[in-house]
């Protein structure tokens, strides 16, 4: 069984997007609530792509996501299928996560993401 990437909106009623076991969701941050952010989406997707109702991901602002090393997932600079791509914050900017893909033969990739405002 391959990968299977996400190139299209989850819907409404994808558990791992709109409901609780998303820990964003719980605590009011899910992407289709009025604060709905890109952590909450690549946590969702991080679950999905694991088919289980949890994961250890940090529930952190995205700049801080690739320094939890305490979550036990390996990390690197090579981009992966499934793998999530962090970026640091810029001043009072809290960074982006998204999750990758495709990697296409030139060497570009293309991502999932959701973005807030």
């Amino acid at each position: 069984m391959g990968y299977t990437p996400r190139l299209s909106c989850p819907s409404r009623d994808n558990k791992y997007y709109n409901s609780n076991i998303n820990l964003f969701v719980a605590s009011g941050y899910g992407m289709f609530q009025n604060n709905g952010n890109c952590t909450a989406y690549a946590y969702g997707r991080f679950m999905e792509i694991l088919g289980q109702n949890s994961c250890k991901l940090s529930t952190r602002n995205a700049e801080n996501w690739y320094g939890n090393t305490s979550d036990g997932y390996k990390r690197g600079s090579t981009p992966k299928l499934g793998a999530l791509i962090c970026w640091e914050g810029l001043g009072s900017l809290a960074g982006h996560v998204a999750c990758v893909e495709q990697i296409r033969s030139d060497g570009t990739i293309v991502t999932s993401n959701s973005a807030w405002k």
